[in-house]
C-alpha cells in the first residue's frame, strides 16, 4: 500500500495520542499498517506559553514536521536498521513492545525519517 492507496478516512473522528511530550509529538492510526505522525518545529522553550501555542495551531500546517508512515512501503531490513537505533533489533522491539511493536516501528521511521533526532 502506498500513499495514493490509503483508504477513504474520516480524519475528524481519529484522535491524536501524545507519544513525546517533551517534544510535543503526536501519532494516530489511520488504518492497519498505516499511522501519521506530527512533531512542533515551531521553536521556543518547552513551557506553558509554548504549549499553548502548540494547542492553539494543532490543526495548522507550518509549524509541525509531520509524515504518514504506510509500513507495507517499508522493507523488513529497513525496518530492522531503524528499529536497531532502538532497540537493538526489529525482532527484540517486537519482544519488548507487543501488540503495539507496528505503532512503535512507525514511530521510529518518522522519527528517523524526519532528521529531527
Amino acid at each position: 500500500m502506498n500513499k495514493e492507496q490509503i483508504p477513504e478516512v474520516d480524519y475528524t473522528k481519529l484522535e491524536w495520542t501524545c507519544t513525546d511530550p517533551d517534544n510535543f509529538q503526536y501519532g494516530r492510526k489511520v488504518y492497519d499498517g498505516v499511522y501519521q505522525f506530527k512533531e512542533w518545529i515551531g521553536g521556543g522553550k518547552l513551557d506553558e506559553a509554548v504549549e499553548k501555542t502548540v494547542k492553539e495551531c494543532f490543526n495548522e500546517s507550518g509549524s509541525w514536521e509531520e509524515d504518514t508512515i504506510v509500513l507495507e512501503n517499508f522493507s523488513e531490513e529497513y525496518k530492522n536498521d531503524v528499529a536497531s537505533g532502538y532497540y537493538g533489533s526489529l525482532e527484540k522491539l517486537k519482544e519488548v513492545c507487543g501488540e503495539s511493536w507496528e505503532w512503535i516501528i512507525a514511530e521510529c521511521i518518522f522519527e528517523y525519517q524526519s532528521g529531527l533526532y
